[in-house]
């Protein structure tokens, strides 16, 4: 089984918003080097992935957030307002099928490091970053913090989103996912025409009707035959040494409303 480029597009490029999103993310001269690589990726190892299989990575990941402090991780504003060409989902999701499996956040961190993709993607500009802050006096060790909360609050919600839609296949749905759709059109995943959202409750970014990422109906409002829309809102957990997982009820119950 397996989820293309092509697929993600035929099913979510058919309003004129996702269009317009397509064309100018396609077009973007700021990122040429991004299109080509997120266009050629076929989703299929994340259909392999088990729910014990995933819940045995977190145990033996470090975790993503390490010891570090929000406060911290937030006053080097240079990372706080940090970029990256390839959106931290496309990364993800090219680890994922690049080591067959999804890693470890150490094995992440290797990945970036060492494998010419991932250290492209996120490896070479986290380099960069890292740099530019400490240019403009921002403390070394305060820079490296900051950066890793970064990739790190990406990756632990990546975990979770996988986590999801193993759970949810494993209860017999047939529920994809692809990059594009994910970062272009803001779909975490879907089951026909169902589109999934997963979300860290944060008002800052996206609460309900409330927050400033674009709203997946808005994107694709006037789609015909329309789509339907379930929400999986998690409450922010960040304690020390633990991976956290959905509660498997909160994810049986959005089962039963697709």
């Amino acid at each position: 089984m397996q989820t293309t480029a092509a697929e993600a597009i035929a099913t979510f490029a058919v309003t004129p918003r996702a269009r317009e999103l397509l064309h100018r993310w396609q077009s973007d001269p700021r990122r040429p080097q991004v299109p080509p690589i997120v266009l050629a990726h076929t989703t299929r190892a994340l259909y392999d992935l088990e729910p014990a299989g995933i819940e045995a990575v977190c145990r033996t990941s470090e975790h993503p957030l390490g010891n570090i402090s929000r406060s911290v991780a937030t006053a080097v504003q240079p990372v706080v307002d940090w970029r990256p060409d390839f959106a931290f989902t496309h990364v993800m999701h090219l680890a994922l099928e690049g080591l067959g499996g999804l890693p470890t956040f150490q094995a992440f961190a290797a990945y970036c490091a060492d494998d010419p993709v991932g250290r492209a993607a996120l490896g070479d500009p986290a380099r960069e970053v890292r740099h530019g802050a400490r240019q403009l006096g921002y403390p070394p060790g305060d820079v490296d913090r900051a950066v890793r909360w970064r990739i790190g609050l990406a990756y632990y919600s990546f975990v979770r989103e996988v986590y999801t839609i193993a759970v949810l296949r494993s209860a017999g749905l047939d529920v994809r996912a692809h990059p594009l759709a994910d970062a272009l059109f803001r779909v975490d995943a879907w089951a026909g025409r169902t589109v999934l959202s997963l979300y860290i409750r944060n008002a800052t970014f996206r609460d309900g009707a409330l927050g400033r990422k674009p709203r997946t109906s808005q994107i694709l409002d006037g789609a015909e035959p329309p789509f339907r829309y379930q929400e999986l809102s998690l409450a922010t957990r960040h304690e020390y040494g633990c991976v956290h997982l959905p509660e498997a009820a909160q994810i049986r119950a959005l089962a039963a409303r697709i």
